[in-house]
């Protein structure tokens, strides 16, 4: 989370807002590619954590790969 914090600037507590500002949006994006990918954890627990749908976090996970990895 820190990394996230670091990068973007945006706190966990915006994160796991309703928050649509777009700098919040790709903070979590952020947050789901790293937690998924690199952290090993489910798209079920980042449904709940987070509150969001399957295709939610999967878009999310997409977001944060391009945020993470720039092309």
């Amino acid at each position: 989370m820190k990394f996230v914090n670091g990068k973007t600037g945006v706190g966990l507590e915006a994160i796991r807002s309703r928050s649509r500002v777009r700098k919040v949006v790709k903070a979590r994006g952020l947050y789901c590619y790293l937690a998924k990918e690199k952290g090993g954890i489910t798209g079920a627990h980042l449904m709940k954590e987070l509150s969001l749908s399957s295709g939610a976090i999967s878009h999310l996970v997409s977001l944060g790969r391009e945020v993470f990895l720039p092309k």
